[in-house]
């Protein structure tokens, strides 16, 4: 008797267990199907981008694909801008460091901007080698 219902219910949980199993069986395959499709439409995408097939294009869908491009671009751009002026304060903050002494190139303003010719004086002398000796003589 005891046996016999523990029989029963055996094989009542192997058919509970089949259908659940039939169904996550079935949820997974719908799952993949599903994955699959986006995939696929993934890389006929990603081929558009790269400029492959796009002789089956509209112009409609030539210009969405411009524009998917110029706002690509202008991420990238707006990234890399973002890293270079990063990297600029960093080196900045290096060159502070250490050197205690205020360096000019590192100090940008209006003024210099419109005095980007300025003379440096140098004992450079250009010209004959006898006119050198006698411009480099101290005079009293």
């Amino acid at each position: 008797m005891t046996i016999d219902r523990y029989q029963r219910h055996m094989k009542e949980l192997r058919g509970v267990k089949s259908k659940v199993s039939d169904q996550n069986l079935q949820q997974f395959k719908d799952n993949a199907n599903e994955l699959e499709k986006k995939l696929q439409s993934l890389e006929i995408s990603k081929r558009k981008l790269l400029g492959d097939g796009l002789e089956t294009c509209s112009i409609d869908e030539l210009q969405e694909l411009e524009k998917q491009l110029d706002k690509s671009l202008s991420n990238i751009r707006a990234r890399k801008e973002k890293l270079l002026l990063k990297e600029n304060s960093r080196l900045k903050q290096k060159l502070q460091i250490s050197s205690p002494i205020p360096l000019a190139c590192c100090e940008s303003s209006e003024e210099d901007e419109d005095n980007s010719m300025e003379e440096v004086e140098t004992e450079l002398f250009i010209g004959p080698p006898e006119s050198r000796n006698t411009r480099c003589l101290p005079h009293n």
